[in-house]
């Protein structure tokens, strides 16, 4: 495994996302994911979920948001949702595995869904499934 190429394709990939260059980031994610050692079936699968979280409305604090701000601040709001929701997955290496990142998954796709990011909103619950 070559880190150094690892973290120039992730420095790469910042680059595009904040740039907007899809075709970049798509490249980039495929490459990163061609980089993980292959696995079988069995190798794939994880342990049983966890069950020391509960899911409660206070966890839900993004979606209770009301973006009756306009549209640069419903934006901002947005965008910060964003940014947290993607420190969050950083910090959970199950993935959506993760009860809290599950959690955040679904209230950042009311989030979208409250702004009309139909599009956005639909990708998170695809890879949600």
């Amino acid at each position: 495994f070559d880190t150094q190429a690892c973290k120039a394709a992730c420095d790469a990939l910042a680059s595009s996302i904040a740039s907007g260059n899809h075709h970049h980031a798509d490249s980039l994610m495929v490459a990163l994911r061609l980089m993980m050692p292959a696995a079988s079936g069995s190798e794939k699968a994880f342990a049983r979920p966890r069950d020391d979280f509960v899911l409660r409305p206070e966890v839900l604090i993004w979606s209770e948001q009301d973006f009756l701000g306009g549209l640069e601040e419903n934006m901002r709001i947005v965008q910060q949702c964003e940014a947290d929701f993607t420190r969050g997955m950083a910090a959970f290496s199950e993935g959506f595995r993760a009860p809290e990142m599950l959690a955040a998954g679904l209230d950042l796709a009311v989030v979208y869904l409250k702004n009309y990011a139909l599009d956005k909103a639909d990708a998170l619950y695809a890879a949600l499934e």
